[in-house]
């Protein structure tokens, strides 16, 4: 076989590659795509099906459990929570407060202990405050505190009216003028009529003392 043979059949191969690839380009379905810019695939095309079958796959072997809850006090039970005796709530975070073991068939409570309502008596009566979200705790206002804000204590009396007067300034401070002044006419009064007290039990036991010397013994007591 010549030369000449061997050029004319590589031209052949060539000249029928182009053709069909020509053929294959007019002939072929154009791509459409969507708003994204991603490729809308033909749900009759080979390569659709393959995707199809593809995804099924990996989601034959899947197994779609539900999710149990969190319970603080109990146990999960068919997606809730089986609270134990003393407690209540969506996890079993609200205890109850009954004032007795007696209890209704819903689990209810009869009766409460002091500072605390609600039909499992699991809510918190806050007597100078309000109720947390979950209405177990109380925010106390000032200046009361303690677990049901019913408690007074002195370093927060002084804290809470100290703030009131600088926060007020020097208006605070002028209203503090006649209260100081009440209060020192009032404990003037109230030495006069201790001295005159004590001076009427002495003359009834026949004992003479001068007013101004039994007040500066009272003084120094």
């Amino acid at each position: 076989m010549g030369k000449s043979t061997i050029l004319f059949l590589l031209s052949i191969v060539v000249i029928s590659c182009l053709l069909i690839e020509i053929t294959a380009e007019v002939f072929e379905k154009p791509k459409e795509y969507d708003a994204k810019g991603n490729e809308i695939v033909d749900p009759d095309t080979p390569a659709h099906q393959q995707q199809q079958h593809h995804h099924h796959r990996l989601h034959r072997g899947k197994v779609h459990r539900r999710r149990q809850p969190v319970c603080v006090n109990g146990r999960p039970v068919d997606g809730a929570c089986e609270c134990e005796l003393d407690f209540v709530g969506k996890h079993c975070e609200k205890q109850k407060h009954c004032q007795s073991f007696r209890r209704y068939r819903n689990g209810s409570c009869p009766e409460c202990i002091k500072g605390y309502q609600g039909e499992f008596c699991e809510e918190i009566v806050c007597y100078n405050g309000k109720q947390n979200v979950h209405l177990t705790e109380c925010e106390c206002d000032d200046p009361y505190s303690g677990k049901h804000c019913d408690e007074l204590e002195t370093r927060k009396i002084y804290s809470y009216y100290n703030r009131k007067v600088f926060l007020l300034g020097p208006l605070g401070a002028i209203s503090l003028i006649p209260m100081c002044t009440m209060y020192l006419v009032c404990e003037y009064f109230a030495r006069k009529r201790q001295v005159k007290r004590v001076g009427l039990m002495m003359e009834g036991q026949n004992i003479n003392v001068e007013n101004r010397l039994l007040e500066k013994l009272l003084n120094k007591m």
